[in-house]
Parts: structure tokens; sequence; C-alpha cells
């Protein structure tokens, strides 16, 4: 990793063996954040982010409130990828 890279708070990095097929933790989480979504046509990707937002902070803190997020608060993001 590049010493420039600057890592946004709330993101945690864990170093993976590149061999271990088995420790892929991503994989684990689509499940989890597909089932909103399955089968759903969405009007905005404003909204789209709004249920999956949800679903994170559910997954996130079960039993607990959650602060929807402000629209266009992910505006930007793509610039990331």
């Amino acid at each position: 990793m590049a010493l420039s890279v600057k890592i946004p708070d709330g993101i945690h990095l864990y170093c993976v063996p590149s061999h271990s097929p088995q420790l892929p933790p991503a994989e684990r989480l689509w499940p989890l954040t597909n089932e909103p979504i399955a089968n759903r046509c969405f009007k905005s990707l404003d909204e789209l982010e709004a249920v999956l937002f949800e679903r994170c902070q559910k997954l996130l803190n079960p039993g607990g409130v959650t602060t929807p997020p402000k629209p266009g608060a992910g505006e930007g993001l793509t610039d990331l990828w």
C-alpha cells in the first residue's frame, strides 16, 4: 500500500494472505446486503443508497436507531474507485 493513500475514518484495513481463499470477508457480506434490494427497482441512486444504508445500520446495530443519509451525501464517492 502506498504511504500517500489517505484512509477515511471508519475504514479499517486488514491484511489477508493472497493464498487464503477461505478468508475473503467481503464475500460473506454480499448475501446480507443483497437481501433488501433483490428483485426491486429503484427510482434513483439516492433511494438505493438509503435502502443499503438502512440495511448496513441494522447489521451493525441490531435494534438500534439509525439516521438516514442526507440526499447527495454519497456524491463524489465514485471518484475514489
